[in-house]
Formats: C-alpha cells, structure tokens, sequence
C-alpha cells in the first residue's frame, strides 16, 4: 500500500500540467488564449477528484472483484469459459437459480410461491384469490 502513496504526486503533477502550462502562456500572452488549452485546463483540473478515487479505491481486493461486478470472466481457475462470455455466465447463473426454485419430482414451482403479472415471485404470501 506504500506504493500508492507515490502515485498522489503523479496525479497532481499531471491534473495541474495543463492549467499551469495555460495561465503561464496567459500571463505571457494575454491577447492570445488557446482554446485546445483552455479545454485541457478544464478536463484535467476537474478530473484530479476521480484520479485519486481510482489510486484510493484500487487495492488488491478491489481489483480481484471487478471482473466478478462487470461480468468480464470468472474469478475461479477452472472456469472454462471463453473471453467475453460473461453474458452466457449470467444467463447459465439465472437458469440454475430457477431451476433451484422448482419443484424436483414435478418440474413445477413451489406452492409457496406466487407470481405476479410482471413475472416477480413473492414467497410465502398466499395468493390473490385465497385472501379472506
């Protein structure tokens, strides 16, 4: 974690390049500013905020779960998946969920569980019809 630490330095010196690069040609040349440069100024001056969130928020245990929240590949070894496959992972991960729902013997859903017109299950509530 010591290494990060070097990297604030980085971020600064890279998000104040620009606006120190651009006031300087300002105070040189105050009828003549540059466009290109004042936009350069703009983006990175605001952007040092979300630089040092990414050198802050990028610890090991971050870094190994990304690929897990963006569906970009397994985390596990022996997953034999193919690159880009997250979207096959997600709609295999749905399909043994609701398989898990359904009854073993008849295939069916439980008789616990209720769906509503949008497809959403709610469990343990007796149905519509049945209510007193």
């Amino acid at each position: 974690a010591f290494w990060r630490m070097g990297i604030y330095p980085v971020v600064l010196v890279i998000c104040w390049f620009f606006p120190i690069i651009n006031r300087l040609h300002n105070f040189a040349n105050p009828d003549g500013p540059v466009y290109e440069l004042y936009m350069l100024h703009r983006v990175f001056a605001s952007c040092q905020g979300l630089f040092n969130c990414l050198v802050y928020g990028m610890n090991r245990t971050v870094r190994e779960k990304l690929p897990e929240v963006f569906c970009c590949r397994s985390s596990s070894a022996d997953d034999d998946t193919d690159e880009g496959g997250g979207g096959i992972q997600m709609a295999q991960a749905r399909a043994a969920a609701s398989a898990s729902d359904r009854d073993p013997e008849s295939g069916s859903k439980p008789a616990d569980t209720t769906e509503d017109s949008d497809g959403d299950r709610a469990r343990g509530s007796a149905p519509a019809s049945d209510a007193v």
